[in-house]
């Protein structure tokens, strides 16, 4: 009788535990898994832990997601991309194959107004690039925020060459430790770029300011906490002028030209943006756009790993995931 009891009082003490409730923007609850995992990750940082239960999280999120808008983000690359010989034309094939993530910030406001992910399985997630990729824009605010004054190559995001700074400069020097600190990224491994890594929403940040006349403001995916019916968390807004509108001025300057003429994207047929910046590497593929209104980041992966036991994956072709990024936006843009 008492190990029925018992058993019973377990169930109810179980029953009764109240779990975290996620609400987009219209208050409509958060279901998608992916996005409560970003969330979570969001709520981590604020010093928040999503494991105590008894939360109402109300963000700053769309509540309309790409999956289930008439024309899906993924049947219109699909239909794009199969055009292309080297993608797998079988379209169950293609899901498995093709991995993403897509963070959209409201350029005024810095609120994160979108979020897409197809990583459902969290080992295979990804939250990150290596720095390395964003060397050239971190170099170029760095080198700004030290002399608003100084002379800029009119191509110098495009080539790999560089009047201003050597190419084969890849340790992270004084004043670039100092730019990052400005954006509460510290304690960079000095060594090399490649040797660090940016959260996505850091380098949405870092891609932003240079869009915002220089004004630097944190992207944020949280409006409230409440724990119990009580507040426990709410968003205040803070921002902070970083590069003078000189700066600002010629770091446009240098991104209009590469958007004219960067040799990934001049025959994309993006339309309707102010400019963009393209991150590539062996395994995956970004682009940063800014639209006027919105900045997006498109992240596609170059690599799936299909067994994790027989260290089995498949590597999809980079001129693929840079095609693939440009569809993605074209397909999702506001």
């Amino acid at each position: 009788m008492k190990t029925i009891q018992l058993f019973l009082l377990i169930c109810i003490l179980v029953s009764c535990k109240k779990e975290n409730i996620y609400y987009y923007t219209n208050n409509k609850e958060i279901k998608d898994s992916t996005v409560i995992r970003f969330v979570d990750t969001e709520l981590k940082k604020l010093d928040i832990d999503p494991k105590k239960g008894n939360l109402k999280i109300y963000t700053t999120l769309d509540s309309v997601s790409y999956k289930t808008n008439l024309d899906t983000i993924r049947t219109k690359v699909f239909e794009l991309a199969s055009k292309d010989h080297s993608i797998p034309k079988n379209r169950s094939l293609f899901d498995e194959w093709i991995k993403e993530k897509i963070i959209v910030v409201d350029n005024k406001t810095a609120k994160v107004v979108k979020f897409y992910s197809t990583f459902k399985n969290v080992k295979l997630d990804r939250d990150e690039i290596n720095m390395i990729g964003m060397k050239k824009l971190i170099k170029l605010g760095s080198i700004l925020n030290t002399n608003p004054e100084a002379e800029i190559p009119e191509d110098y995001l495009n080539t790999y060459a560089s009047a201003v700074v050597p190419s084969d400069s890849s340790k992270i020097k004084e004043n670039a430790v100092d730019f990052l600190s400005k954006f509460k990224i510290d304690h960079p491994d000095r060594k090399h770029y490649n040797l660090n890594f940016l959260s996505f929403q850091d380098a949405i940040k870092i891609f932003q300011t240079y869009n915002r006349n220089g004004v630097y403001k944190e992207p944020f995916s949280i409006k409230s906490v409440s724990e119990n019916d009580k507040p426990l968390y709410t968003h205040r807004k803070d921002s902070i002028n970083i590069l003078s509108s000189i700066s600002t001025h010629t770091i446009q300057d240098r991104l209009d030209y590469y958007k004219d003429h960067h040799y990934r994207i001049s025959e994309s047929q993006i339309k309707a943006i102010q400019n963009l910046y393209s991150i590539g590497g062996p395994t995956f593929h970004s682009i940063l756009v800014n639209d006027g209104k919105y900045t997006y980041f498109i992240y596609v992966t170059g690599i799936v790993i299909t067994d994790h036991d027989k260290k089995q994956s498949k590597m999809i072709p980079a001129g693929l995931m840079k095609k693939i990024g440009i569809h993605y936006y074209n397909a999702i843009r506001k």
